[in-house]
């Protein structure tokens, strides 16, 4: 099931399941404050070291291998506590979900790439969390996935993140994208 309104401001996002349930609005509130307040700390930071400039090398877009496998057993985590089969990592889910959490973020449209390319013959359903600052999320790839995941299960029983991470899949990838210190997180499932 599609959000009934694609330019939506929640921070977590669902499709192939019902719409997010209010408990997600207190999330996305939490988020918005936390981005006012902190938006600007690194205004006026400098890139040089002694007085000479440094070429810092750019910062990663992607998620690490150790971040993948981080994903998929955080999930399993979520699902064992309702006595759910584990899911296996999925590299077609996890190029999938890398795509869509790229373009999702240029468009700034939550789950356009599942939409636009109808799970690309390779997803079934999707949880995202759309350029939210990476600082607010713990400042780490893998301390954002955990707090998506806290977010997507805090929604309890019929929210549609929870339902995806208890559903009968098999298999899931995680995808992820950082630019301008925002990170987009996409997780789907088939």
């Amino acid at each position: 099931m599609q959000p009934t309104d694609p330019n939506t401001s929640d921070a977590f996002q669902t499709v192939g399941s019902p719409p997010c349930n209010t408990g997600v609005a207190v999330i996305v509130v939490v988020f918005t404050i936390a981005a006012a307040a902190c938006s600007n700390s690194s205004a006026g930071t400098s890139n040089t070291t002694s007085g000479s400039p440094s070429s810092p090398s750019p910062p990663a877009t992607s998620a690490t291998a150790a971040d993948l496998a981080f994903c998929v057993s955080e999930t399993n985590r979520y699902r064992a506590m309702v006595a759910r089969p584990a899911l296996t990592e999925s590299a077609a889910l996890e190029s999938y979900a890398a795509a869509g959490a790229q373009a999702d973020a240029a468009s700034g449209v939550p789950h356009s790439h599942f939409q636009n390319t109808q799970g690309g013959g390779v997803a079934l359903a999707e949880n995202e969390v759309l350029t939210q600052p990476l600082t607010i999320l713990g400042g780490s790839v893998q301390s954002a996935m955990r707090a998506a995941m806290q977010g997507f299960y805090g929604e309890g029983p019929g929210g549609g993140h929870h339902q995806n991470l208890e559903g009968q899949f098999t298999q899931v990838g995680c995808g992820v994208y950082i630019g301008q210190k925002l990170i987009t997180l996409v997780q789907d499932f088939r």
